[in-house]
């Protein structure tokens, strides 16, 4: 097996397992954040904790542009069983970018791993992610190239990876779903807003703070979790967020 074929078949080991492998970095952000020392962990502001907040939230945002226009089916989604798509998406966010999603996860888990505030724990995450997701975009690359041919190394010939150019938007054929945004993306918001809740309570707690929870962070996960909850029972019980093709 070739170093290329070894990568790819990692990609795709990782690819089924994407959901919940991510979830090793909560181990490597307690291991950091309990066995340093209170001078090693950054004394952040309120206003630093609201700009980590709010690249996450770019995050959301970038996810939410691809979302909104993604048809069912398109640019390898992911199954229990590997890849799917029935087509290949190349407008919207995908006319100026191959992985809008993967750079909207990044984004997301950036504000996180600033949020620890552990000198090392930044660029090793950083290096392990990059790792990570390139192994799932060779394999995910592997498997368009192979079902769309000359159609998709066309597009990958003029669009880039993962820096957007602005200048190429194509507006997509179907129009901006606001539901199909709520009822894939809640999830990710509620798991959002609960991983800074388990980051500032190790941090309060290794920084020796008489709040073991910030007022703050624990407001904004309490609203959070009712609007996902609400959602979630509109999405279980009704079909007042489903869209034809989506």
């Amino acid at each position: 097996m070739t170093l290329s074929q070894s990568s790819i078949s990692i990609g795709n080991w990782l690819f089924i397992r994407r959901g919940w492998l991510p979830l090793l970095l909560y181990v490597l952000a307690t291991f950091a954040i309990l066995c340093s020392s209170p001078d090693h962990i950054y004394h952040w502001s309120f206003l630093e904790e609201i700009a980590y907040l709010l690249i996450s939230c770019l995050g959301l945002v970038v996810r939410g542009l691809t979302i909104g226009y993604t048809p069912m089916n398109t640019s390898g989604r992911n199954t229990k069983e590997g890849q799917v798509a029935d087509s290949l998406n190349t407008l919207g966010m995908y006319s100026m970018i191959r992985h809008p999603l993967y750079v909207g996860n990044f984004l997301m888990w950036l504000g996180l791993i600033l949020y620890v505030g552990v000198d090392w724990y930044i660029p090793v995450i950083i290096l392990l992610y990059w790792w990570y997701y390139e192994k799932i975009v060779m394999a995910e690359e592997d498997f368009l190239s192979r079902k769309f041919g000359d159609q998709y190394t066309e597009w990958c010939n003029k669009t880039n990876a993962f820096i957007p150019n602005f200048g190429k938007w194509k507006k997509p054929e179907m129009q901006f779903s606001t539901r199909n945004v709520v009822k894939r993306e809640y999830h990710g918001v509620f798991y959002l807003m609960l991983s800074f809740l388990f980051i500032n309570v190790l941090r309060n707690f290794a920084l020796g703070q008489e709040e073991i929870v910030s007022r703050f962070w624990e407001i904004a996960f309490i609203v959070t979790a009712i609007v996902c909850i609400i959602i979630r029972v509109i999405v279980k019980k009704t079909d007042l967020l489903q869209r034809a093709g989506r």
